[in-house]
Parts: C-alpha cells; structure tokens; sequence
C-alpha cells in the first residue's frame, strides 16, 4: 500500500521552491481530499498482525482498523484479551476437514464496527465471511462481552447435534448489542442461549432455519429486525422457554411461522409485520400471560394456522387491537384436548378482522372473553365451538351465509353477542 507522507518537506527550500516537488505536494493534497487517506491505511496494536498460519489468540488490548485478513486458523479472544475491528474485513478459510470458529471466552470482549458510526454508509463495514454456506462457528461465551453494530456476518453456523452454540451467531452472554448488521448464509441467525439483557435491533437477516432463536432468555428486546428464511421454510422469531422479553417493530414476512412463543410466558409482542407465512403470523403453544398487540397479519393461509394462533395449554393472553386480513383464520384459540375444569382466559379485545376465511375461531378452549372486535367481510364472522365464554359488544357484518356472521356448534350459557 502506497504511504504518501505529506510532511516530507525536502522538496521546499528555505528561501527557495523546487517547482517540481512543490506541484507534487499540490497533487497529494488535491488527491487526499478526494480520497481520506486515513480511511485506506491499515493499522493496528496489540496482538497483531494475526499469524499467517493458525489460531489468532487474543490476550489483551487490541485494535485493527482497515484492515483485510484471510485467517487459517481460529479466532480465539481469551479472558482479558479485546479486539476491536473498525472497517475490517476478516475472511474465515474454511478450507479444512476441520470446523473454524471465533470464540470469545468467558472475561474477553469483542467489537465489530465501522469506522464513522453510521449504517448508511456501507464502504467502511466490517466483514466477518467465509467462501462456504454453514461455515465457521462464532461464539459468546456466558461473562463474555460483544458488539456487533453497523456490519455484515455471512456464512457462520450449521446444524449439529452437539448444540444450539453451532447454529449462528451464538450468544451466551448479557448486554450484548447486535444492531444494524446484515447476516446471510448462516444456518440460523442470532441464537440468545440463556442471555439476558440483550439488544438485537434494526438487523437484515437471511437464514436457513431461525432467524432470531430465544432459548430460556429473558429481559431481551428484539426489535425493527427484517428476517426471512430461505424458502420460507423456518421461523423469523421464536421464543423457547423464554419469559419476559420484547418482540416489537419486526417484519418477519413469507416464513413458516413468523413470530412463535413456545411454552414462553409474559412477553409483549407488540407492532410487528407478519404477513404471507405459510402456517402462522404470530403462533402461541403452551405460552400464557403474553400481550400480542398491534401486530399486523395478512395472508397467512394454513388451513388449521392463520393471522394469530394460540394452541394447547395457551392462558390468559391478551390479544389486542391487531389488524388481521386475508387469513384464513384472523384469530384461531385452538386446543388438542378440553379440559374442562380449565380457565383459559384468555382477552381477544378491540381486533380488526376483515376478509378472513374465519374471523375469530375457537375450539376446546374455554371461558374466554372475546369483546369489541370488528369483523367485516369475513366468511365466518366468528365461530365457537367451546363454551363458557364470554363475546360481548363485537361488531360482526356478513359476508355470506350464517345471517348474523356468528356460528356456534353449540349454544352456550354464559356466551352471548351484542351486535351494533
């Protein structure tokens, strides 16, 4: 790399100016100001450069800013040990029989930044990549510290039964912030194993199987991420064993599901895009006390799936103020088995249901209350199959058949519709 050294000044006589180099400090000077020669110039401290061949073991302080490295070996950011990567692209050769992987161990940090602080320019991103889909291995481990912001991370993760630390982007620890990043060509997106605190915000992601993967993590905030998986066939978000945590402001479009809470409780699932998925928008199984609210849910067409469904030993949810259209159930309260001794309780409150093979359907759920929902231009405006439950002050006009939009298998005590 060319180092122009605009203090040389051997050229400039005292009383005097060489004519020649005077006008080739004037071309470096018009060429610096076209081109920020700090931005090109690779530089670092601590351990570096890495080794030509083999690990990259990080032990204490250290910096590299634009920077490209191929590395043929493991990174490995040991107790102690921070690397901070501004502008740099890093390049995993996963050549091998052997899987690569960066690791930061429990005491070490890691930042992967860009050089101005800015997502909109994306000249001076850091790159973390492989030449292969399913890669390397990139892992926080629990007491460890990471930053991903304003970045690109492709090819890392795989399917393994060995763990969920295979899978993505792996993370163990807390207050990790993974905002503004586009991540590609991984088996599964993000991964929060046990976490807490975590801040995953406005990231593109374009994986395999997850998108974003909650396991036993509470107190996160997942928020205005963009995920899909290829061939829709995985989920944008899901929640396993997960309690407490925020799922706001995300698209998740043309998955399988696109946001789902399994056995995960006391989430609020608020203003999120879910449309055209093929079993579910936002799908709830053994999850209870969550808010799902002002969510947005279209076209989602599984016959036994639709806009929003809660399956199975789902309670006291509260379902509110979402727009639910072009499915084919806008709210499907659903359970294998009655037990009938069971309060489910859960709210459908104040949602707009329209065009909808079935607005609100419920079956083997009891005592619900379903109360001022719109239901327009649905086939079935609501549908009950269970009883002990409440529907009171729902506005429901027909499509066609069941005069008054309302259906019920059975007639039910306590259930009754006041119609305006």
């Amino acid at each position: 790399m060319m180092n122009y050294k605009l203090s040389d000044n051997r050229g400039i006589r005292r009383f005097g100016v060489n004519i020649g180099c005077f006008m080739l400090v004037a071309v470096l000077i018009m060429t610096s100001a076209m081109f920020d020669v700090s931005t090109i110039k690779a530089s670092g401290a601590g351990n570096y450069p890495p080794p030509s061949e083999g690990d990259w073991i990080i032990t204490r302080n250290t910096q590299v800013s634009n920077e490209t490295i191929t590395l043929h070996g493991n990174l490995i950011i040991q107790n102690g040990g921070s690397l901070t990567l501004n502008n740099v692209t890093l390049f995993i050769d996963q050549t091998g029989t052997q899987t690569l992987r960066i690791e930061i161990m429990p005491g070490g940090s890691m930042r992967v930044l860009d050089n101005d602080n800015d997502s909109a320019t994306t000249a001076d991103a850091s790159v973390i990549t492989t030449s292969t889909y399913y890669g390397y291995l990139f892992i926080a481990d629990q007491g460890s510290q990471l930053e991903l912001k304003n970045s690109q991370v492709s090819g890392c993760g795989q399917y393994s039964t060995a763990g969920l630390y295979t899978w993505g982007i792996y993370i163990a620890t807390d207050n990790t912030v993974i905002e503004n990043n586009a991540i590609g060509q991984t088996y599964s997106g993000i991964v929060i194993d046990g976490g807490a605190n975590n801040y995953v915000v406005n990231n593109t992601i374009d994986c395999g199987s997850y998108g974003i993967y909650l396991f036993n993590a509470g107190n996160n905030t997942v928020s205005a991420n963009n995920v899909s998986t290829y061939g829709g066939n995985g989920v944008g978000i899901c929640l396993y064993e997960s309690d407490e945590n925020v799922i706001e402001n995300n698209i998740s479009n043309s998955n399988d599901r696109g946001v789902e809470l399994l056995s995960s409780n006391y989430n609020n699932v608020d203003n999120n895009t879910t449309n055209s998925n093929t079993i579910a928008g936002i799908k709830l199984a053994d999850a209870s006390y969550n808010f799902v609210g002002e969510n947005t849910a279209k076209f989602n067409m599984y016959y036994a799936g639709g806009g929003i469904i809660l399956e199975n030993a789902s309670f006291g949810n509260t379902i509110s103020g979402n727009n639910l259209e072009s499915n084919s159930h806008g709210i499907r309260v659903a359970t294998d088995y009655i037990i009938s001794s069971l309060d489910y309780n859960n709210v459908l409150i104040n949602n707009e249901l329209h065009a909808n093979t079935i607005g609100i359907y419920i079956f083997g759920s009891n005592r619900n209350l379903v109360t001022e929902n719109a239901a327009w231009e649905n086939t079935i405006g609501i549908f009950s199959g269970s009883s002990s439950h409440v529907e009171t002050n729902n506005t429901i006009e027909k499509k066609r058949s069941f005069s008054n939009g309302l259906f019920r298998l059975y007639s039910s005590p306590q259930g009754f519709l006041t119609e305006f």
